[in-house]
């Protein structure tokens, strides 16, 4: 019985927070549509959650990092590699699809090996993933000698610039991975284990869970998210595959959306006020 209680206690709070922040966010966007005609336009939501769809990517694979009280700062550039790679074999064979596997691998090979270094070799998290970002940056540079790679294919262009019943694709796959991650970490003992692993690692430990190869998991989930996201910020208009500075920022970027208290990292009510914000500045300053 007091576990039912509990339970309910546990929904009541949640539900309590989520409305609160819903609230907040009428508020803005009131507030916003009074003082720009151009704020609440079917043309500028849908610009923003294209915009907001790559961090979103980025951030949903960073989010079971820090449920696990860890840290990846390798994600942005993670990013620029997994597209500098992808434009490669996209350039050398035309196909789409060995292009988003060669992606989405790249990034996964990154973020198991953040993992490795985590818990093999027991590094704290912000030196190996801070290491990480410097040997991937390096890399990057090396690989990609100062040039350019563009030309990309049509079907290539649709991930991150197509549309699907008037709406960009890349709306579509975040609000997909946001139904997949909520699945994942509020109904799956796995993403109980992993909250159980941020609260007390040597509590998890005793209680009979894995903690290492979990650790390794989310690590590697990380960068896959990092690679799908490269794909997505590749195949927008006029994008090359080149390293740039100020990946750096995606990671700063992706961190602040979803920052909280401990309690509640992790849960999707901390995103929702972010966004309306943000556009809204941007239209009252003059900015696209």
């Amino acid at each position: 019985m007091s576990a039912v209680l509990a339970m309910h206690h546990r929904f009541s709070a949640g539900a309590a927070a989520l409305g609160y922040r819903l609230v907040v966010v009428a508020l803005m966007c009131a507030a916003l549509t009074l003082a720009s005609d151009a704020f609440l336009t079917q043309t500028n939501i849908i610009n923003v959650l294209r915009q907001a769809s790559l961090l979103f990517l980025i951030a949903s694979g960073l989010t079971l990092v820090i449920l696990t009280a860890g840290l990846d700062l390798s994600v942005g550039a993670n990013l620029g590699m997994a597209a500098c790679v992808v434009a490669t074999v996209l350039k050398a064979t035309g196909s789409p699809l060995l292009g988003m596997l060669t992606g989405i691998g790249c990034g996964l090979a990154v973020g198991f090996t953040n993992g490795v270094l985590v818990t093999a070799l027991r590094l704290p998290p912000f030196i190996a993933t801070y290491g990480m970002l410097w040997v991937v940056h390096g890399f990057s540079y090396y690989y990609m000698a100062g040039t350019t790679i563009y030309g990309f294919p049509p079907g290539f262009r649709e991930i991150g610039s197509g549309y699907l019943f008037g709406l960009p694709i890349p709306i579509y796959l975040m609000f997909l991975f946001l139904a997949i991650g909520w699945a994942f970490t509020q109904r799956t003992t796995w993403g109980q284990e992993i909250y159980a692993i941020g609260a007390n690692p040597g509590a998890a430990r005793l209680s009979g869970i894995p903690v290492k190869r979990r650790l390794v998991l989310v690590y590697t989930v990380s960068g896959g998210m990092a690679g799908l996201a490269a794909l997505v910020y590749l195949a927008r208009p006029s994008r090359e595959g080149r390293p740039k500075p100020g990946y750096i920022e995606l990671v700063l970027a992706a961190a602040r959306e979803w920052e909280l208290p401990a309690p509640y990292i992790g849960s999707i009510e901390q995103w929702v006020p972010a966004r309306p914000l943000g556009a809204g500045v941007r239209k009252l300053g003059g900015f696209a």
